[in-house]
């Protein structure tokens, strides 16, 4: 996929996460449980306008920040950059190449963030209508297991890219 290409769906899947978000916010209590302990009941309360804020945080300004932060390093603050080969990858015949790469892979991270933040949103909906609040914590271990296999992929797949072999 062209690296545009790979940039207009991740902002269309982020915006898709922030609707998401937004529409079923009506859903939660005025006052929502957001933190949960092992157990999974509710231990930490917050307002919903707060609530919807730190998602739309987690969900948009996260991915929109780690974009940004690679796009700005990989051109003007290259030491920042931790790929394999580096200095061969950002030398100035291949830099353009290189950040375009890294702009399109970072947006695969976007979408994955996007769309985690509104799994957990769901799932914090769902603890909500129960009384008292309970998470369901082996959907959210579910959830963290997916994350962290598709972040082992996302590493190996930026370390297999930039080998040299």
């Amino acid at each position: 996929m062209p690296d545009g290409a790979n940039r207009t769906w991740a902002s269309v899947a982020v915006v898709a996460a922030i609707t998401a978000i937004v529409l079923t916010s009506d859903q939660l209590p005025e006052r929502v449980a957001s933190h949960f302990g092992a157990d999974g009941l509710a231990n930490g309360f917050m307002a919903r306008h707060i609530y919807l804020t730190f998602m739309l945080g987690i969900g948009v300004g996260l991915p929109a920040l780690i974009g940004l932060t690679v796009g700005v390093s990989v051109r003007h603050f290259s030491r920042f950059i931790n790929i394999p080969n580096r200095d061969y990858w950002l030398a100035p015949a291949r830099r353009e190449a290189t950040a375009a790469y890294l702009a399109a892979h970072t947006s695969w991270l976007a979408v994955g963030l996007a769309a985690c933040a509104v799994v957990v949103h769901l799932l914090v909906i769902r603890a909500n209508r129960l009384n008292p609040p309970r998470l369901d914590t082996d959907a959210m271990i579910a959830l963290l297991a997916v994350f962290a296999a598709l972040m082992a992929a996302w590493v190996a797949v930026l370390n297999r890219r930039f080998r040299l072999d």
